[in-house]
Protein backbone atom coordinates (compact mmCIF):
# COMPACT_ATOMS: atom_id res chain seq x y z
CA UNK A 1 0.00 0.00 0.00
CA UNK A 2 2.96 1.94 0.76
CA UNK A 3 4.77 1.46 -2.39
CA UNK A 4 1.60 2.46 -4.34
CA UNK A 5 1.17 5.51 -2.57
CA UNK A 6 4.56 6.95 -3.01
CA UNK A 7 3.77 5.97 -7.13
CA UNK A 8 0.40 7.54 -6.93
CA UNK A 9 2.08 11.28 -5.42
CA UNK A 10 5.66 10.79 -8.12
CA UNK A 11 4.22 12.85 -10.21
CA UNK A 12 3.28 15.67 -7.57
CA UNK A 13 6.76 15.32 -5.79
CA UNK A 14 8.71 15.41 -8.98
CA UNK A 15 6.89 18.79 -9.69
CA UNK A 16 7.25 20.48 -6.65
CA UNK A 17 11.01 19.91 -6.86
CA UNK A 18 11.12 21.58 -10.48
CA UNK A 19 12.92 24.83 -8.10
CA UNK A 20 14.74 24.64 -5.35
CA UNK A 21 12.59 24.12 -2.13
CA UNK A 22 10.36 25.39 -0.87
CA UNK A 23 9.17 27.43 -4.17
CA UNK A 24 6.94 25.34 -5.44
CA UNK A 25 5.52 23.66 -2.17
CA UNK A 26 4.37 27.19 -1.34
CA UNK A 27 2.67 27.73 -3.88
CA UNK A 28 1.14 23.81 -3.95
CA UNK A 29 0.14 24.47 -0.23
CA UNK A 30 -1.53 27.86 -1.25
CA UNK A 31 -3.75 25.48 -3.81
CA UNK A 32 -5.01 23.42 -1.31
CA UNK A 33 -6.57 26.80 1.03
CA UNK A 34 -3.69 27.37 3.28
CA UNK A 35 -2.28 31.11 3.91
CA UNK A 36 1.59 30.38 3.26
CA UNK A 37 2.46 33.96 2.08
CA UNK A 38 4.58 35.01 -0.68
CA UNK A 39 8.48 33.19 -0.43
CA UNK A 40 11.01 35.49 1.24
CA UNK A 41 13.87 36.48 -0.21
CA UNK A 42 16.44 34.84 -1.40
CA UNK A 43 13.75 32.88 -2.91
CA UNK A 44 11.21 34.10 -5.69
CA UNK A 45 8.10 32.73 -6.85
CA UNK A 46 8.47 29.43 -9.33
CA UNK A 47 7.79 30.67 -13.34
CA UNK A 48 4.65 30.05 -14.75
CA UNK A 49 5.58 26.97 -16.34
CA UNK A 50 6.74 24.93 -13.08
CA UNK A 51 3.19 26.97 -11.59
CA UNK A 52 1.22 25.46 -14.45
CA UNK A 53 2.61 22.25 -13.63
CA UNK A 54 2.46 22.11 -9.89
CA UNK A 55 -1.44 23.33 -10.49
CA UNK A 56 -2.21 20.49 -12.80
CA UNK A 57 -0.33 17.89 -10.22
CA UNK A 58 -2.29 18.99 -6.86
CA UNK A 59 -5.11 19.13 -9.19
CA UNK A 60 -4.80 15.64 -10.63
CA UNK A 61 -3.60 14.28 -7.18
CA UNK A 62 -6.88 16.04 -5.02
CA UNK A 63 -9.52 14.86 -8.07
CA UNK A 64 -8.27 11.03 -7.35
CA UNK A 65 -8.98 11.29 -3.87
CA UNK A 66 -12.24 12.57 -3.84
Amino acid sequence: ESRNLQLHLKPLIDALFLDVNPICVKPAVAMLGFDVGPPRLPLSAPSTEHLDIVRSMVEAICSTNE
